[in-house]
């Protein structure tokens, strides 16, 4: 095996591994050095030197090159998901919209006065140009439906269990 070069270091391994990814993609071999020890303890990630990225030496400057474009924002996509999670409105496309906050109460009153779990996702907004109000759509995940069937049936088989032993109970005692 050739010889590994440290081509440069970071303070945690979450950014390392994001390089790493990046590198691994572009076919080049990556090692991470002092990795574990750092999650374990932060502390001492300043006196072992950082998570130390290396690559073998024939690999040195393709990988220097991938790491000047990453800290220069070439494969920045923050302006993407911004625009992915920005809400306009239906009617005028505007973005000046105001969030609603209704819908939380509800489900709020649910959970602590009747044991009901609800979801707490569903929105309305107003847009401030026309003043169109509207609803969240209400799709669900599968996997948010499918926690809601779990809890309900967990839920029932809870009350079940419960009136079994409150009925076993009653019915020993009235055989006193």
């Amino acid at each position: 095996m050739s010889k590994l070069v440290t081509i440069t270091s970071f303070t945690d391994s979450l950014e390392a591994n994001i390089v790493k990814g990046r590198l691994e993609v572009e076919s080049i071999p990556v090692f991470l050095s002092n990795e574990y020890y750092i999650n374990v303890y932060w502390g001492i990630s300043n006196a072992l030197g950082g998570v130390q990225l290396k690559v073998p030496i024939e690999y040195e400057k393709q990988a220097k090159m991938l790491i000047k474009e990453i800290e220069e924002g070439e494969y920045d996509i923050s302006s993407q998901l911004e625009a992915k999670d920005k809400i306009s409105c239906p009617q005028c496309d505007s973005i000046d919209v105001k969030k609603n906050h209704l819908f939380w109460k509800i489900p709020f009153i649910a959970l602590h006065f009747l044991s009901i779990l609800l979801p707490f996702t569903h929105h309305s907004y107003r847009c401030k140009q026309c003043q169109k109000q509207w609803k969240e759509d209400a799709a669900y995940s599968n996997n948010t439906i499918i926690f809601y069937i779990l809890l309900a049936t967990a839920m029932l088989i809870g009350f079940v269990a419960f009136m079994i032993i409150i009925l076993g109970s009653l019915a020993e005692m009235l055989t006193r």
